[in-house]
């Protein structure tokens, strides 16, 4: 009968229900399983970008924590990193009223520094050195450029009137300082106005609830912070044409076109002219600390060919510039090469160009010899 087929009939609807909860838990479980591990690891912790506005014109952190910092798979970097009263990875806190002579170091992830622990940093070495007698700030945030370096100029000067400034200076701090180049809020970027470059600031708004969201897991730090996975390195990868990984020098595509070479000699320009008025000192109480062609320095024949690539170019443009200004200008290549050749220690991380502790020792070590330090630190 039509009524006892009816009453025997499959209950398709449940058995869907019961099969996709056995899915969701199939895929559920493990991840919970995986987030549990994890916040026994030392997996790369939330720092809080602060938004950046009129009322707080300057790229930084959530003031006064303490942050552990990791890279890689396997963990092979962690650091545990102060963010102190100002926002800036540094172990001590910046003080605005104080006699004593301060040498403020300008940068971008190179003084920013996550990768080695703070005491061993280029400005904490150096306050080393002076300590009792004066103060070396490290003030650094990763990606910025030149025209950020002004607008962190000014605002030391503002904050803390130094009495010098040391500028690290690498391969990316030159077309990315114009706003036709990269436009990443929270940064301030040469602008076109006529024939001239001017400042100008691209307002953040801050964390928003999506990355807010995604910091309180152990699992999503881990996958895009710690691992550094970008789905925008998944379609280079996927490219049936990859670039070559000789397509690279100082961190830079060494593709170096007339139209590149011309903007960022104008951002190089337009940098120099405006950093005394926005510093508040002269050329020569401020110090330029230009990063060597790295990882072709090690090899003689490779360093050769890559003073013709866009960051060999831009180095001897920036220095020819700098020091016919009258701003001292400390070239990292020499220093380097020595040491390299006398140990075979190389200066950066596997699979990370920011300089190492041996990196950062090195580089102290001749700023420490420079002109602008002594001058400061008599």
């Amino acid at each position: 009968m039509t009524v006892g087929r009816t009453a025997h009939r499959p209950r398709t609807g449940r058995r869907f229900l019961l099969g996709a909860v056995s899915v969701a838990l199939g895929v559920l479980l493990p991840l919970l399983l995986i987030e549990a591990v994890l916040r026994f690891l030392p997996v790369t912790e939330p720092v809080y970008a602060q938004p950046v506005n009129e009322r707080m014109p300057y790229r930084h952190f959530l003031p006064n924590r303490d942050v552990t910092y990791s890279r890689g798979w396997d963990f092979s970097i962690v650091t545990r990193k102060h963010i102190n009263n100002f926002g800036f990875t540094s172990d001590v806190d910046f003080v605005r009223d104080d006699a004593s002579p301060l040498l403020v170091v300008i940068g971008d992830s190179f003084v920013e520094a996550w990768q080695v622990p703070d005491e061993q940093t280029l400005q904490s070495r150096l306050a080393a050195r002076v300590a009792g007698r004066g103060r070396v700030y490290g003030i650094g945030f990763s990606g910025s450029p030149l025209s950020q370096y002004l607008a962190y100029a000014e605002m030391a000067r503002k904050e803390f009137a130094p009495r010098a400034m040391a500028i690290v200076i690498v391969g990316n701090d030159f077309d990315e300082s114009l706003i036709e180049y990269k436009r990443e809020p929270g940064y301030y970027y040469f602008g076109r106005h006529g024939n001239e470059l001017v400042l100008e600031r691209i307002d953040h708004p801050g964390q928003n609830w999506e990355v807010a969201l995604a910091s309180k897991s152990s699992l999503a730090m881990y996958v895009r912070h710690t691992i550094g996975f970008d789905i925008r390195r998944v379609s280079a990868a996927l490219d049936p044409e990859p670039a070559p990984e000789a397509g690279f020098a100082g961190n830079v595509a060494i593709e170096a076109s007339t139209e590149r070479v011309a903007n960022s000699d104008a951002a190089i320009a337009a940098f120099l002219a405006q950093l005394p008025l926005r510093s508040g000192l002269g050329p020569e109480q401020i110090l330029f600390v230009i990063d060597a062609i790295r990882p072709q320095l090690y090899e003689p024949a490779a360093l050769a060919r890559a003073e013709a690539s866009y960051f060999g170019q831009m180095r001897r443009h920036f220095m020819q510039q700098a020091s016919a200004a009258r701003f001292e200008v400390l070239d990292m290549t020499a220093a380097f090469a020595a040491s390299f050749e006398q140990d075979k220690q190389r200066f950066e991380f596997p699979g990370d160009n920011h300089w190492n502790a041996l990196g950062h020792r090195v580089v102290a070590d001749q700023v420490a010899a420079s002109r602008v330090f002594a001058r400061t630190f008599r």
